[in-house]
């Protein structure tokens, strides 16, 4: 409003010098300039409720796609953004994607259609992806790249991902120590999902910490799950082909939750059988907590810590205050720090 009123007054102040100047001129000069200023308090009132417009909305809606709706850690970071953004009077909007990318170009198509003002991508398909993010931005989207970074989008949230998983294999081969003794070769499995960059980072960082901290060991079964039914699948099978397996890194919370429950009906001594895992959700916290086989998680500060970040991100975004690429932060959590970082 003042912006407007500024405007004006400089209009109806330089058409009174003009008259002043000119007085006994030409009628044609004083209409033309008269009109002049009559288009230019009209572009002034225009811009001033464009301005107004904008600073009027107090409402966005969100919309995201992520590969696994019911993976613990995803699911809890979607219930704590759509609690956060309901509080403010935003829309949430979750689908997955079951990490497709004709799926996640569809839902990207469906929320430009639906009038979103941000979309946010967990997909490990970039680049076949990259025509429909464009469109997304194009249509005046912001897009947003959660844990997998999307080249070109408006930001990113990303882990550091090597090493979480260095982590857990320091803490893997901390616990070999104490439990075996340093000469002991220690049997493991691994659980990997090489169909996704970040999580073979995660994957190479545990090797890495292992072998600086329990060189001793052999890799005796390798598993690709992707969700918790997959992986209690697959720890049936590895258990069962390797029952001397003493340890079994998974690359995320939900796949160590059901590894554990399959460790326990096998009637496995949980003291010395160990889990460990990346994420940090509550539900691996809890378990942590009680001396479970499931002995550690390098948490990327929760999905609930990850969810209200991301909530910060857009807030930042519409006030013109973001930054281009955030990143979570990557604690350790094992019986010693738990209750740190348990809700209570």
């Amino acid at each position: 409003m003042k912006k407007r009123f500024s405007i004006i007054t400089a209009i109806a102040l330089a058409v009174s010098l003009f008259a002043v100047g000119c007085s006994g001129g030409a009628e044609e000069t004083t209409a033309a300039a008269t009109e002049a200023a009559a288009e230019t308090e009209a572009a002034a009132e225009a811009e001033a409720e464009e301005t107004e417009a904008e600073a009027a909305k107090d409402t966005y809606l969100v919309g995201m796609t992520v590969q696994d709706i019911s993976n613990a850690t995803w699911a809890a970071q979607i219930n704590q953004i759509t609690k956060e953004c309901e509080e403010m009077g935003w829309t949430v909007t979750a689908t997955q994607n079951d990490n497709d990318a004709a799926k996640t170009i569809t839902q990207i198509e469906n929320f430009i259609s639906s009038g979103c003002d941000f979309i946010v991508i967990q997909s490990g398909q970039g680049p076949a992806i990259a025509d429909a993010v464009k469109a997304a931005q194009d249509a005046g989207i912001c897009v947003v790249g959660d844990g997998i970074a999307i080249d070109g989008a408006d930001m990113n949230y990303t882990n550091d991902n090597y090493e979480a998983g260095y982590f857990c294999g320091e803490f893997l081969g901390n616990w070999a120590n104490e439990t075996f003794g340093e000469d002991h070769v220690l049997k493991i499995a691994q659980y990997q999902y090489d169909e996704i960059k970040e999580v073979t980072e995660r994957t190479d960082g545990q090797i890495a910490g292992l072998e600086a901290t329990h060189p001793n060991y052999e890799l005796v079964a390798v598993a690709n799950p992707s969700d918790n039914a997959s992986a209690m699948e697959d720890t049936e099978s590895v258990l069962t082909a390797h029952p001397e397996i003493e340890a079994i890194f998974n690359w995320g919370d939900s796949m160590a939750l059901g590894t554990l429950e399959v460790v326990r009906s096998q009637g496995k001594d949980e003291s010395k059988f160990c889990i460990v895992s990346v994420d940090g959700t509550q539900e691996a916290l809890v378990e942590i907590k009680a001396g479970s086989a499931l002995k550690m998680s390098a948490s990327l500060g929760g999905p609930e810590e990850q969810g209200s970040d991301m909530v910060k991100m857009l807030k930042a975004y519409v006030e013109g205050t973001n930054e281009d690429h955030y990143y979570s932060p990557t604690i350790a959590v094992d019986a010693s720090n738990v209750d740190e970082y348990l809700a209570q």
